[in-house]
């Protein structure tokens, strides 16, 4: 497996569990004081899998989509890939090449884990969600950082918080957070 520098790579156990919510407020945190660029990869399975992929640009800041959300808040650049297990390098190559070696990138995935190493990556659960979807469970020991996120009435909030506990140095994304900072309650 290959180390892409400048990689943030987000995941999440289970649907809705504020995957798309925190790259957004960190896209927006950063994008302030750096470019860079936002990706979203859908694994596609069973009947819609098809053997090809594509990876599309986001054009439309509308937050109708989660790519239209991470472009909105403030990403240079936001990707959109769609392909099946059996797409995915070539797809992560088509990515990478529109893509300056050098810029940062936020990407919402757990299966691009299985093909590239990231700076970090961080896995997302959502407060009292039940069981771990299948592409999460088998990358739980690659995790860097487990984050639970919870809905407020001030609105979304993440533990341990890791919007500030984040930075981007020397090319490179780094956390400042001690390890097991998250235990899973289960």
């Amino acid at each position: 497996m290959k180390h892409r520098r400048g990689l943030l790579l987000i995941g999440a156990t289970a649907k809705d569990s504020g995957k798309t919510t925190l790259c957004e407020r960190l896209i927006a945190r950063f994008s302030k004081r750096i470019d860079l660029y936002a990706v979203k990869v859908t694994i596609v399975h069973g009947e819609r899998a098809e053997s090809r992929f594509s990876v599309t640009e986001e054009t439309r800041d509308d937050g109708k989509h989660d790519t239209g959300r991470m472009l909105a808040a403030g990403a240079r650049k936001v990707f959109w890939v769609r392909c099946d297990e059996k797409t995915i390098t070539p797809a992560l190559e088509e990515l990478f090449s529109r893509i300056p070696p050098d810029m940062p990138v936020i990407c919402e995935s757990n299966s691009v884990r299985n093909y590239l190493i990231p700076d970090l990556f961080l896995m997302v659960s959502r407060e009292g969600e039940g069981e771990l979807k299948q592409s999460a469970a088998a990358l739980l020991t690659l995790v860097d950082h487990r984050i639970l996120f919870r809905e407020t009435a001030d609105g979304p909030r993440f533990s341990p918080d890791i919007e500030t506990a984040l930075s981007f140095e020397n090319g490179a994304w780094i956390c400042r957070l001690s390890e097991g900072a998250y235990h899973d309650p289960v």
